[in-house]
């Protein structure tokens, strides 16, 4: 997940992270997980203030340098 700089402190973040949440349960998925950088503060941020927490890369990713994978739990 990643707003270009010009774009930031919108909100855009945040609309896309919901959005991402609601478009996920419609299709009935039952988890969300995040790939990020670890330099990204911000995004880290708001992932975590939505109830991710860190998780296992995903497949393909597993050696991707400064990457950060986010996820949590869908209802």
């Amino acid at each position: 997940m990643y707003v270009a700089r010009d774009a930031r402190g919108e909100g855009l973040g945040a609309r896309l992270l919901e959005r991402m949440e609601s478009e996920a349960e419609r299709l009935s998925a039952q988890r969300l997980v995040l790939h990020t950088g670890e330099s990204q503060v911000a995004a880290v941020g708001l992932c975590r203030s939505r109830g991710c927490e860190p998780v296992e890369p995903l497949p393909g990713y597993d050696d991707a340098p400064g990457s950060l994978f986010l996820g949590r739990p869908l209802a």
